[in-house]
């Protein structure tokens, strides 16, 4: 658990700039669907945070969200204006995105 962890950290504290550089971490969420966080920083970059994105069953209710690290959580900002907080270990890194 804590190589997955370190490796969470390490690439998500890159910033991708291009699609190939692209690497995502994510979970399964309460909604049939994903959160999924990239190492990406095109619609967050102004404010310092990496970009993700979080759907429910089917692609249903798809929404984008800004996220950055503090100590060993994820702390999101969703573009609705709500905010969530997760454990780091609630992420698995992912070798592709999920599909919607």
């Amino acid at each position: 658990m804590k190589h997955l962890i370190a490796t969470l950290f390490l690439f998500m504290t890159a910033a991708s700039s291009t699609a190939q550089d692209l690497q995502v971490a994510g979970f399964e969420n309460n909604f049939g669907g994903w959160t999924v966080i990239t190492n990406s920083n095109q619609q967050c970059g102004n404010r310092e945070m990496h970009d993700g994105y979080a759907y429910g069953k089917d692609g249903a209710n798809f929404i984008q969200l800004c996220w950055r690290i503090r100590g060993n959580k994820v702390l999101a900002f969703f573009e609705t204006g709500e905010s969530s907080v997760w454990s780091i270990r609630s992420f698995e890194t992912l070798e592709f995105e999920p599909d919607a």
